[in-house]
């Protein structure tokens, strides 16, 4: 109404009225200042039980139900608002018949004090017990708590409605009411592996036969396929991946009332590196989906949104929201208060009760939320990377001053926990190995999503501690249980939540990746600082530039300059230099364009010093042969051992010289002293 847009108004901008009116008889205070500008009509309360922790949970969410921002998510009449808070109260009636019951006996509060509502209900406790889990996503040991993390309405038993669309949708058998290929969509770091492991894949039917795999550039087929046979036993052995799923289509493989849900999280992993012409596998499998018997969720992130839209069109699956397609957005300022409060409180950096919590802390928190915002949105692995970074600080604007700000929170994360004065012995012991371990996992070429997964002994490679295995299991613990910045998987496909770097998975080698593509851009800003401060990483740095520049466009004006070439020559040790496809095959250019260039120039070079050499000889002798005609009889010895030096040279001009001068005259004198030591052919003459 207020932005003129009476059209879309219906009755529930009156339930939003009466939620507001709730808020306020609840906690004694407006929920939203009286001059808020219009462009923050959408933002959301804050909750409640944030003003008094006495308030049921179960009533908050009945109010902040009522005052959803977005109409959608509203009830959708006061008669289902009149149902929830009498179920709240006495349990649960059928009003159907009775509409005039929805009117609630309740006791006003005076003016500016809270109604205090009593039910049988006991209040929860006021804080989340949640376990940090870092970078790492929640998994279905999370399950229990998971939820309290999601923002958005939730239905009576605390289930927020974005996972209750999935969980129905996927429970569904008529064709008519589910779908055949799902779409989970969102920006990188928002969520979506947590929200499909810990939200929705735990409240799934027991009917219902989940296979979860991440995908990964090269193995997406192969994985799944391996997954497929781990969770379905009985299946043939000689069977391709889409012969399986076209008799589990059939139903001829699961007993009626069973059906297999595979989900492809990722997918923006096999996108990046397949193109159009190279779906058809995964492709063919895919399209066996029908939803009856077999059913698929794609989860990519949202600047692939082009790459899948394509790869839906092929799979001839249209997306429709409400249907088969849903966002994970990110976290709203409030939501994300709430949020890094219930971090602080799992780390211990801030008391349990929230009315125990200072100015100070509160403080705190609203200004790192405001400074991790943009557009008044957080990135949920943001606010887990800065909780990680200052969980043992103080959480005081203080800290925030010290740290300077938010900006560059990845980096400042990195150098504080290996090389930080507050490091750990260990951490800043392993630092360089774990430089080394970090820049295997990233994906070549720039890109900014993590890179594929590296085996156990190629990360012990790249470490350089092959002759100290007992270090790089130490530095795989901190990395992965300490500070989760990788995390193992699995490349036959088993979830990573049934990994752990300890385990040896009945001999098999483990595997492990990057935990989080959010890490990738602040992993190479910190690589590329830390080898910037040495000659070494500086040739590195300079191999990989010029590397990535011959493979757009190759040409000898992409090449490294001779001095750049031989400076790579020179610190790039030998392995590190044929290490990369691309750096190879730049270096070899490069040897073949110098290699002749140098051959080139040292023949030039030689020709130019012979030429000079030669003229100077020349000059040299002439002017030996001139001094003849005017040089003192008893110099003539020393004359004649510089002309017997230069006696190629000299021959000549004396040769001339006896013929042209008189055989009286003073030059053939002195040619006549000197020809007996030389040439024979010079004594004929004389």
């Amino acid at each position: 109404q207020l932005r003129g847009e009476g059209h879309l108004v219906d009755g529930r901008s009156d339930l939003f009225s009466l939620g507001v009116t709730m808020y306020e008889m609840l906690t004694g205070r407006r929920p939203f200042p009286s001059n808020r500008p219009a462009r923050e009509l959408n933002a959301e309360p804050r909750p409640l039980r944030q003003i008094d922790d006495s308030i049921p949970r179960e009533l908050e969410r009945i109010c902040l139900k009522a005052m959803a921002p977005r109409v959608a998510d509203r009830y959708s009449t006061a008669l289902d608002f009149a149902n929830d808070l009498r179920l709240y109260l006495k349990g649960p009636v059928d009003l159907t018949d009775k509409p005039q019951a929805a009117v609630l006996a309740v006791t006003p509060g005076l003016s500016g004090t809270p109604l205090k509502m009593t039910s049988g209900h006991a209040a929860p406790p006021n804080w989340i017990p949640i376990v940090p889990k870092g970078l790492r996503s929640f998994d279905r040991e999370d399950s229990s708590f998971f939820l309290e993390l999601l923002p958005g309405p939730r239905d009576r038993e605390g289930i927020p409605e974005s996972v209750l669309f999935w969980r129905n949708r996927i429970a569904e058998f008529d064709p008519d009411r589910t779908f055949r290929v799902g779409l989970i969509y969102g920006p990188s770091g928002c969520g979506k592996s947590s929200f499909l492991k810990a939200g929705v894949l735990p409240r799934l039917p027991a009917n219902i036969i989940p296979v979860y795999i991440e995908c990964t550039p090269q193995e997406t087929e192969a994985r799944l396929l391996r997954a497929l046979r781990k969770h379905l036993p009985e299946l043939p052995g000689d069977q391709s991946l889409v012969e399986i799923l076209v008799a589990i289509r059939r139903g001829q493989i699961l007993s009626r009332g069973r059906k297999l849900l595979i989900i492809l999280d990722q997918f923006e992993q096999y996108l990046h590196a397949h193109d159009a012409q190279n779906w058809n596998d995964l492709l063919l499998a895919l399209r066996q989906s029908d939803g009856e018997h077999l059913q698929s969720i794609l989860g990519v992130r949202d600047d692939f949104w082009m790459a899948v839209t394509h790869f839906m069109d092929e799979l001839e699956v249209p997306f429709i929201r409400g249907e088969n397609v849903a966002a994970i957005d990110l976290f709203n300022v409030n939501h994300a208060k709430k949020v890094l409060m219930a971090i602080g409180q799992a780390y211990g950096a801030l008391p349990q009760q929230h009315s125990e919590i200072s100015q100070e802390r509160k403080l705190f928190i609203s200004r790192a939320v405001q400074e991790l915002s943009s557009s008044d949105r957080i990135i949920p692995v943001h606010l887990a990377l800065f909780a990680e970074m200052v969980k043992d600080k103080r959480w005081t604007p203080a800290t925030l001053t010290e740290l300077g700000g938010i900006a560059g929170i990845g980096v400042t994360f990195l150098e504080e926990t290996f090389n930080g004065a507050a490091a750990s012995p260990m951490h800043r012991l392993h630092q360089k190995a774990a430089r080394n371990v970090l820049r295997a996992l990233l994906s070549e070429g720039g890109s900014e999503i993590k890179g594929a997964m590296r085996s156990h002994s190629e990360l012990l490679t790249a470490s350089g501690y092959e002759e100290h295995p007992r270090d790089f299991e130490t530095l795989i613990r901190i990395l992965d249980a300490e500070l989760r910045l990788i995390t193992p998987t699995d490349p036959e496909g088993l979830e990573t939540g049934d990994l752990s770097s300890e385990s040896t998975h009945k001999g098999r080698e483990r595997f492990y990746h990057l935990t989080h593509d959010y890490l990738v851009p602040s992993l190479r800003d910190w690589l590329t600082r830390k080898q910037k401060e040495t000659r070494k990483g500086r040739a590195e740095l300079l191999l990989a530039d010029r590397a990535a520049g011959y493979h757009v466009r190759q040409g000898a004006r992409n090449l490294p300059s001779l001095m750049e070439w031989l400076g790579i020559l020179a610190f790039v040790p030998r392995r590190s230099r044929t290490a990369n496809s691309e750096q190879r095959t730049l270096l070899k250019a490069s040897r073949r364009y110098y290699s002749g260039w140098i051959l080139g120039t040292l023949f030039v070079l030689a020709v130019t010093g012979w030429s000079l050499w030669e003229t100077s000889r020349n000059f040299k002798a002439e002017s030996l042969v001139e001094s003849l005609e005017t040089a003192d009889t008893i110099n003539l010895p020393a004359i004649e051992t510089q002309i017997r030096n230069l006696d190629r040279w000299t021959q000549p001009l004396l040769k001339q010289l006896l013929k042209e001068s008189p055989s009286d005259s003073l030059p053939s004198l002195h040619a006549a002293i000197v020809a007996p030591s030389l040439d024979p052919d010079l004594q004929k003459i004389l």
